[in-house]
């Protein structure tokens, strides 16, 4: 929750009250290039099939 009583969206989602999950999770396009958001929190490993050409890439865990 935020000083101001609002819950973050990462609260939100976490819990399964945000609205609009995939305004967070799924492909997103950034300034440094596209990148795909999930949230698997038992998985080992997570891998990303590419629809144009239906490679298999590992994605990377990042924190932040």
């Amino acid at each position: 929750m935020t000083s101001g009583g609002t819950i973050s969206p990462l609260v939100a989602l976490a819990e399964g009250h945000h609205s609009d999950p995939f305004a967070l999770l799924g492909p997103h396009d950034t300034d440094a290039g596209s990148i795909v958001r999930t949230i698997q929190p038992a998985a080992r490993s997570v891998e990303l099939r590419l629809v144009a050409t239906g490679e298999v890439r590992p994605m990377r865990r990042l924190t932040g």
